[in-house]
């Protein structure tokens, strides 16, 4: 080898998949530890079915990249952790942070047409949980 040669290696497979796949599973992990009721009271079962919902039609989007499923799905799982807060400050301000995240994404999403559809029929529903909206 010359002085400008360097070697490579290393396990190269598409991290994408990889990742989508353990965000996937931390995500149902987390949906399935909703305790039934949050702390300010309120029955999860239907929050829990939406986010569920969501996360169903995130990764079933075949013309959604996969780093896009990635960050979609961390703000799914953001939302389902702030179920459980108790600090309703620290509760609004994630939930609405991700809130906002999907829906950019959304409004973003004219040509995936199945995906937005979903995300536009239960975005206002777990945003009216969180009184977002």
């Amino acid at each position: 080898m010359s002085g400008k040669e360097m070697p490579i290696g290393g396990n190269f497979e598409n991290s994408g998949v990889v990742n989508l796949g353990a965000i996937s599973g931390s995500v149902t992990i987390t949906l399935n530890s909703l305790p039934p009721r949050d702390a300010k009271g309120n029955e999860t079962s239907e929050i829990k079915r939406h986010l569920d919902e969501l996360r169903v039609a995130i990764e079933a989007e075949l013309e959604l990249p996969n780093d896009i499923k990635v960050n979609a799905l961390q703000q799914v799982e953001n939302l389902a952790k702030s179920v459980q807060m108790k600090d309703e400050g620290k509760r609004k301000l994630q939930a609405s942070m991700s809130f906002s995240a999907l829906k950019a994404l959304n409004d973003s999403l004219a040509n995936v047409a199945k995906l937005a559809g979903s995300m536009t029929q239960l975005l206002p529903l777990i945003g009216g949980f969180f009184g977002l909206v």
